[in-house]
C-alpha cells in the first residue's frame, strides 16, 4: 500500500467486546435505547457538542466495511464481536462516522465509555499534523506507529493511537468514580501505563490532543 493509497481510503478503528470486557467495567443501571437520539442526547448533555470532534454522522445497528451482524455485536472480519467502530471519511475533510452496536447501550457508563473511545478516534482522524505521525513505513506498506517497537508482551502491541485512547478512557473513568477496575488500575498493565506510557514523549502529544474529551456523565 503506498502512502496516497493509505490516506484516500476509509480508516476503520474498532473496540472488540474482549478489549471492553477486560476493563471489568460492570454494567450498572437501566439499559438505554439503542438509537440515534440517545447518541445524540448523550453527545449533547455531557458538552461534546461543543468540542471539535469530527463526528459528522452517528449509526446504530448498521454496518458497513465488510462488518456483518449477530445478535446485538457487530462482526469483524475475524469473526470477532464489536461494540462500536469509527470510519475516517478522508474525502469528506477528515470527519469521521461513528457506528454502535445494540449492545453498547448496556447502561449510561458503558455508552458513555464507548462514545469516549470513538470520539478519541475521531478527534485524531480530524488532525491532519497527526496523519504521518501515527504512521510508519514497513515492509508491508504504511501501518500504525507502536508506542515501543520490539518491546515484549501487552506493551509491544500497543500503538501510540491507543496508548493516547487508553489514557483518555482512564480519565473517563476516574472522573465517574470507577478507580477499583482490577483490568485497568490493578493489573500489570496499571504498571505499564505508570512506568512507560506516561514517560513517553509521543503518547504526550498525541494525549493532549484528546485529554479534554473524558467528560462526567450526569
Amino acid at each position: 500500500m503506498t502512502f496516497f493509497d493509505f490516506y484516500s481510503r476509509p480508516r476503520i478503528q474498532e473496540l472488540t467486546k474482549g478489549e471492553y470486557d477486560s476493563h471489568g467495567i460492570a454494567d450498572s443501571g437501566t439499559p438505554l435505547e439503542p438509537s440515534v437520539n440517545t447518541l445524540r442526547k448523550m453527545y449533547k448533555e455531557t458538552g461534546w457538542d461543543k468540542m471539535d470532534t469530527g463526528a459528522k454522522q452517528f449509526y446504530v445497528d448498521h454496518v458497513s466495511g465488510g462488518y456483518t451482524k449477530r445478535g446485538d455485536y457487530y462482526i469483524n472480519n475475524k469473526g470477532q464481536e464489536v461494540l462500536a467502530y469509527t470510519r475516517r471519511n478522508f474525502w469528506d475533510r477528515n470527519t469521521s462516522s461513528l457506528s454502535f452496536s445494540k449492545a453498547a447501550f448496556g447502561s449510561k457508563i458503558k455508552l458513555g465509555f464507548l462514545m469516549t473511545h470513538e470520539l478519541g478516534h475521531s478527534t485524531i482522524n480530524l488532525d491532519s499534523s497527526l496523519n504521518s505521525f501515527l504512521q510508519v513505513k514497513t515492509k508491508n506498506g504504511y501501518e500504525p506507529e507502536l508506542l515501543y517497537p520490539g518491546a515484549q508482551g501487552e506493551l509491544g502491541k500497543l500503538t501510540i493511537e491507543h496508548g493516547a485512547i487508553w489514557g483518555i478512557e482512564r480519565d473517563f473513568l476516574k472522573l465517574n468514580g470507577l478507580t477499583k477496575l482490577p483490568g485497568v488500575f490493578d493489573s500489570s498493565l496499571e504498571y505499564i501505563f505508570d512506568n512507560y506510557i506516561l514517560k513517553s514523549s509521543q503518547f504526550k502529544h498525541v494525549y493532549d490532543k484528546i485529554k479534554h474529551l473524558p467528560v462526567k456523565i450526569k
